[in-house]
């Protein structure tokens, strides 16, 4: 009887040992909803910061036109229609709903019905992942000169009017090859 108990203590002991966990293991690409949480969190105040300097440029613009804008430039009408959809489009779509449902859901539901986690933790991460994704898309797009619009299509159309191939081919095969690679990684190699 003294035996038994020995072998099967030895047995759980064998499997209560887990390795340390890297910093990329364990904050870049977490499967913890608490850290997707956080990750939502900080994302939407980054893309918040960028929303706000939008509405920054056009208001400054509509207060003293014709000048100017300190930190941005002139603003010229085309400028002006694409501070002020941009800022709505981020403000909604990657601030609003990111913050608002994703982080603070990540955060608070497993949490207030007692679960340890989510119930699908690798496709939890999989919609940050695409999340931050859109978001490295959006900010691309902002420094490569190129206009993304609501509609995917709009960005092609825009591209091939302004002869700008070089743009499209670039922000569509980094956005499609950083998805592409992420979904490969982490959900065949695991």
């Amino acid at each position: 009887m003294v035996q038994q108990v020995e072998t099967i203590s030895h047995e759980t002991e064998a499997h209560g040992t887990h390795h340390e966990m890297s910093f990329w293991e364990k904050y870049i690409f977490s499967v913890d909803h608490k850290i997707i949480g956080l990750q939502y969190l900080f994302t939407g105040l980054f893309m918040a910061a960028i929303g706000g300097y939008f509405a920054y440029a056009f208001r400054m613009q509509l207060a003293w036109p014709g000048e100017a804008v300190p930190l941005f430039g002139y603003v010229d009408p085309a400028k002006f229609n694409m501070l002020v959809t941009n800022h709505g489009t981020i403000m909604i779509f990657w601030v609003a709903m990111p913050v608002l449902i994703a982080a603070f859901g990540n955060w608070m539901i497993p949490l207030m019905i007692g679960c340890d986690d989510m119930v699908f933790p690798r496709l939890n991460r999989l919609s940050y992942q695409i999340f931050l994704a859109s978001a490295l898309v959006l900010i691309l797009s902002f420094l490569l000169k190129v206009v993304v619009l609501e509609v995917p299509g709009h960005l092609i159309l825009h591209c091939l009017r302004q002869q700008n191939t070089i743009s499209l081919i670039g922000v569509l095969l980094y956005g499609y090859w950083l998805l592409l690679w992420k979904s490969l990684h982490f959900y065949l190699v695991e």
